[in-house]
């Protein structure tokens, strides 16, 4: 396997489990601070099904930089 493939298969074990933290941290943990503060600044409480999509797209580029660099 060539070095790029490794990168990329790696990055992307990394995006995914940035997302599953992330899921666990912001929708488990933080549900209620992040809804309180969310009401406080006058915003829909929930994410649209765009803005998931590109969190998730996000997160998977932000592995495959990670195990890049």
């Amino acid at each position: 396997m060539t070095y790029q493939v490794r990168v990329i298969l790696g990055g992307l074990l990394a995006g995914v489990l940035i997302n599953v933290v992330e899921y666990i941290n912001n929708r488990v943990i933080l549900k209620n601070a992040w809804a309180q503060g969310i009401q406080l600044l006058g915003k829909p409480a929930a994410f649209s099904a765009g803005a998931t999509v590109m969190l998730n797209i996000s997160g998977l580029l932000l592995g495959i930089a990670a195990v890049w660099i």
